[in-house]
């Protein structure tokens, strides 16, 4: 669990500084294409794991693994229950935002 969140932020450090460094070589008119098909396959491949890993199997439990995160398969009516359902709301959230990055 703690992996995801640590590559999420790192995904998010690393968008800033390519961010940044676009910018910055736009404005210096140093920008090429070929560099700009690396940069942006990168942060692809990097968001597409981020995808998976909050989509993918769960198998932080052993007495109850699954084949897809519960919030994605289920939704957060389950989350009510356990008053868990603001927690649940963040995590859609977070995957949704993922998506539009990706």
């Amino acid at each position: 669990m703690y992996r995801l969140t640590d590559f999420n932020v790192a995904i998010s450090v690393i968008s800033l500084f390519f961010l940044l460094a676009k910018l910055i070589s736009f404005i210096m008119k140093v920008w090429f294409p070929i560099v700009a098909v690396f940069v942006n396959v990168s942060l692809v491949a990097l968001y597409t794991v981020s995808v998976y890993g909050q989509i993918g199997p769960d198998y932080a439990d052993p007495r109850y693994p699954a084949p897809a995160a519960w919030y994605f398969r289920y939704g957060c009516e389950m989350a009510k229950q356990r008053d868990a359902y603001q927690s649940c709301q963040i995590a859609q959230s977070s995957l949704g935002v993922t998506f539009y990055l990706l």
